[in-house]
C-alpha cells in the first residue's frame, strides 16, 4: 500500500522550495546563477570587523543553493502524475513520467555530481580560517575532520579548517539522497 508520505515522494510536481515551472531547466539555470556568485565571493560578504571565519555561513547557503532543485528533479525518476479520479469520468488515475524526462532528469542529477560543479574555487576556501573562540559551528557549516592529519607543505597537521573533501561530500549527499528514494 502506498502511503501518503511515500506517494509525495513521488509526485513530480509537488515540491517544496523548488522554483520554476520546468525542475530540470531551473536546476540548470540555479547552477549557473550559483557559479557565478561563487566566482564573485569576497571578503566583502561580511560585514567589517567580523571574523572571516563567519564567510562560512555566507558561503554554505550559496554553495547548497539548488539543493530543494536537485530533490524536485530527483521526483522526476520514477515519479508518478495522478489525478482525483472519479468512477466514470474517464481519468486515468495515475501515470508514470515519460521515459525521456526520466532520463532527463539522471543526466541532470549526475551533472551535479561533476567536479566542476562539487569543487570551490581555490580563492575560497583560503579566506576562511578556523573559527575563533565564541563562534561555534551551526547548520549553516561545513562538517569537518576535526584532528585528523593531512599533509601540509611537506609536515603532518592537524586539520581545523574545512577542506574540498567535507565540501564535496556535503553536496553529494544531497544528490545521493534524492537517487535512493527514486
Amino acid at each position: 500500500m502506498m502511503t501518503p508520505v511515500l506517494l509525495a515522494r513521488r509526485i513530480p510536481n509537488g515540491n517544496l522550495w523548488d522554483n520554476g515551472a520546468d525542475a530540470i531547466a531551473e536546476l540548470e539555470n540555479l547552477l549557473k546563477v550559483r557559479a557565478y556568485a561563487l566566482g564573485r565571493f569576497s571578503e566583502n560578504n561580511i560585514r567589517p570587523g567580523r571574523p572571516l571565519a563567519t564567510l562560512e555561513e555566507v558561503l554554505v547557503p550559496l554553495y547548497l543553493l539548488h539543493r530543494f532543485q536537485v530533490q524536485a528533479v530527483g521526483k522526476i525518476i520514477g515519479g508518478q502524475n495522478f489525478t482525483y479520479a472519479l468512477r466514470g469520468d474517464g481519468q486515468v488515475p495515475i501515470t508514470g513520467v515519460d521515459g525521456k524526462r526520466q532520463r532527463e532528469a539522471i543526466d541532470a542529477l549526475f551533472n551535479t555530481l561533476s567536479p566542476a560543479v562539487l569543487l570551490l574555487p581555490e580563492n575560497v576556501l583560503q579566506l576562511i580560517p578556523a573559527r575563533p573562540p565564541g563562534h561555534p559551528k551551526s547548520r549553516e557549516t561545513f562538517p569537518r575532520r576535526y584532528g585528523q592529519n593531512i599533509r601540509i607543505n611537506r609536515r603532518s597537521r592537524k586539520c581545523y579548517r574545512t577542506d574540498t573533501r567535507c565540501v564535496a561530500r556535503t553536496d553529494t549527499r544531497c544528490t545521493n539522497d534524492c537517487v535512493k528514494r527514486a
